[in-house]
């Protein structure tokens, strides 16, 4: 079964006939994004500054590669290769959203290569400050040469319910200069998180990827946590049995810090309390003689 998010792509493939270039496609889909649906308070996908501006790993690397090994389309040209099944599947797409995908190849089918990226870049140009062609045009727009986010600061983030795309405009939007895994088992069932993975896609952001899975909380401390009590005492476990023996990682963590000002430490709940993030988070931030700010993402 194909997500919704999937059958969309499907049906702009399908309007569109054929699609040349990889680039057209990514840019129509975030102008879809941007300008029909994210002002009625929905979209598809998240989208990140990227060497040819806007991307999407989820779009790329997984959605059109389903749609191909399924045999639905075909690799560029993208194109139907199984009409019956592909109607089938569109037509159970909502309305509301086939009316603005027709709208979207109304406006910007059309366009070629160059146009379409001189629109983008210069509607928002948040989302070209990557680009390999002229980056220099668009440092006032980028995170890294702001001077409110320059100060070396500690930061948490969790992946919870955010797509990797959207995890990695996060980390870009903070001027996040490395993130740090701390999961025990750094293994995921969620696209694009899992270890070797998540350090290739952190890479290609720009970002430096470290996993230290000592700093990790391993499976045998967490089992039956059933309540905020359970978590508790699990986490005065952390804070007092563990930690103390990994003073060898926050020096390390401390050394990094000194070195690219702004760094997170990652694991998965979104909110930190429920997380031994935070409780790391802290003891660095108290090994550091809380010289540095501490925010969660």
């Amino acid at each position: 079964m194909l997500l919704n998010r999937q059958k969309a792509l499907l049906n702009y493939i399908s309007i569109s006939g054929e699609i040349k270039s990889k680039t057209l496609l990514v840019k129509a889909l975030f102008l879809l994004c941007e300008e029909e649906l994210k002002p009625r308070g929905c979209s598809l996908y998240d989208f990140f500054p990227y060497k040819y501006g806007p991307y999407s790993f989820s779009l790329m690397k997984l959605d059109i590669q389903k749609l191909i090994m399924e045999g639905i389309i075909s690799d560029l040209p993208y194109r139907i290769i199984d009409k019956k099944r592909a109607n089938k599947i569109i037509d159970g797409l909502n309305g509301a959203m086939s009316s603005a995908l027709e709208r979207l190849h109304n406006k910007y089918g059309k366009m070629s290569v160059a146009k379409i990226k001189d629109y983008v870049y210069a509607c928002y140009p948040y989302f070209a400050i990557h680009n390999e062609n002229n980056p220099e045009a668009y440092l006032p727009y980028d995170p890294a040469y702001s001077p409110l986010l320059q100060k070396a600061s500690i930061f948490t983030i969790g992946y919870e319910g955010k797509s990797l795309d959207a995890f990695l405009n996060t980390l870009i939007v903070n001027n996040i200069k490395s993130l740090v895994d701390i999961r025990n088992n750094p293994v995921s069932m969620k696209y694009g998180f899992s270890g070797s993975s998540l350090k290739h896609y952190i890479e290609e952001a720009g970002i430096k990827y470290i996993s230290i899975p000592e700093l990790g909380i391993e499976s045998q401390y967490r089992k039956n946590l059933n309540n905020q009590v359970d978590y508790a005492n699990l986490f005065k476990i952390y804070e007092s049995e563990i930690l103390p023996q990994r003073n060898d990682k926050m020096v390390l963590l401390k050394n990094l810090i000194m070195q690219e000002k702004r760094i997170a430490l990652m694991c998965f709940e979104k909110d930190e309390q429920m997380c031994h993030r935070g409780i790391a988070s802290r003891y660095l931030q108290d090994y550091c003689n809380n010289k540095y700010g501490l925010s969660h993402l």
